[in-house]
């Protein structure tokens, strides 16, 4: 397994930036003039809105890549696929759930997490690492360009040499200010340079885009995802799950040290609150007192989405600590409860107070070395 820089990336040739920054800046100005010309009143709650896009498994999902072939029951895989997408739509901060049929060509295109990767309104296009895989791109951005006030962008229009590109959107977890980006078995150091590009300190999002060596498993959404406010990291409690959070733990430190100053969240001022806002964050997830362990690797990858998190239920070791992990957001979200029963995890509690947790079967996806997130584009509403 080969390790990589954290905060390095391969610079991107002056005509290539140039080029990037005039395709998004025009698909932003054309975005911006479509949305001017309604003139609807929006609530605060409605800008918490998101779409979701999914696809449902073709029955060709039986011949899926695995890295273990395991026989799958089709029947049971769709009825799973049923009820994320119906648990989905009962989400009050998901306004449309957009469902493509499945392509039998593509054994594995339910799986639409590989396919972009979705910042705001701005969608990467990905190039997966199995060669299998690639022409479920070419769907996924005719189906994102039909979106509205919805950016596209592909490896030609950001980097020198496209072709190079090895990118699976399982690799790369968005946090508030960061993108970490796994280098694995499907994702290398031009995907990590690819991203910067397009969602770097440089650009309208001014995230830092941080490498993560990924080592025990396919994705770094295998070891670990973020839970959001409230939660924070849920890590598989293995030697992978654990160096790839310490790396992020370093990566984001070396990031932010004294004197760093070569990464910004954003070019505006006016966002510096922000910022700081999102750096105290993450350093309290970052605290192992905050960090949620589970026994059993696969069930650390959750989804959030509002103020609902999405966990497996078909990992029976890891179901208590689930159950305790609700169990302690209900007190925190009870005014009455007491100080102490909050104070080691107080800095990662302010929106913990209406976060529920919903339990989901995902058997027949994980045989297809899947989870949660895997099944889901989820976007937010301009």
């Amino acid at each position: 397994t080969h390790t990589h820089n954290t905060t390095q990336h391969h610079p991107q040739s002056p005509t290539a930036m140039i080029r990037l920054s005039v395709i998004v800046a025009r698909r932003a100005a054309t975005a911006a003039t479509a949305t001017a010309t309604k003139a609807t009143a929006t609530t605060a709650a409605s800008r918490t809105l998101c779409t979701v896009v999914t696809r449902r498994p073709p029955r060709s999902f039986v011949n899926c890549l695995q890295d273990e072939p395991v026989p799958i029951d089709y029947a049971k895989a769709l009825r799973e696929h049923r009820e994320y997408v119906d648990a989905l739509r009962a989400n009050t901060a998901v306004s449309r759930v957009v469902e493509l049929d499945g392509d039998e060509a593509y054994p594995d295109c339910s799986f639409v997490e590989d396919t972009a990767v979705i910042v705001g309104r701005v969608a990467a296009m990905t190039q997966p690492g199995a060669p299998s895989r690639r022409g479920e791109v070419l769907s996924m951005q005719a189906e994102l360009s039909k979106l509205p006030r919805m950016t596209v962008v592909t490896p030609r229009d950001a980097v020198r040499e496209p072709e190079k590109v090895r990118l699976d959107g399982g690799d790369v977890l968005h946090v508030p200010g960061v993108l970490f980006v796994g280098q694995s078995k499907r994702t290398d150091a031009h995907g990590l340079a690819y991203l910067h590009a397009v969602f770097g300190p440089h650009t309208r999002s001014g995230l830092q885009v941080l490498g993560v060596p990924v080592t025990g498993a396919l994705h770094l959404k295998s070891l670990l995802t973020w839970g959001g406010p409230g939660v924070g990291f849920v890590v598989g409690d293995t030697p992978g799950g654990r160096a790839a959070l310490q790396h992020m733990r370093q990566a984001f430190e070396q990031a932010h040290s004294v004197g760093s100053n070569h990464l910004h969240y954003t070019h505006h001022h006016d966002h510096e609150d922000h910022k700081q806002q999102a750096q105290q964050q993450l350093r309290a997830d970052f605290d192992e007192r905050n960090v949620l362990y589970l026994p059993e690797q696969s069930a650390a990858n959750v989804l959030r989405v509002g103020n609902t998190l999405y966990c497996m239920n078909n990992f029976t070791r890891s179901r208590p600590l689930f159950a305790a992990l609700q169990q302690r957001l209900s007190l925190q979200s009870n005014p009455t409860s007491s100080k102490s029963e909050t104070s080691s995890t107080s800095s990662n509690t302010s929106s913990a107070s209406t976060t529920t947790v919903v339990m989901l079967d995902h058997t027949e996806m994980c045989k297809a070395d899947a989870a949660l997130t895997c099944s889901s584009l989820i976007i937010e509403d301009a």
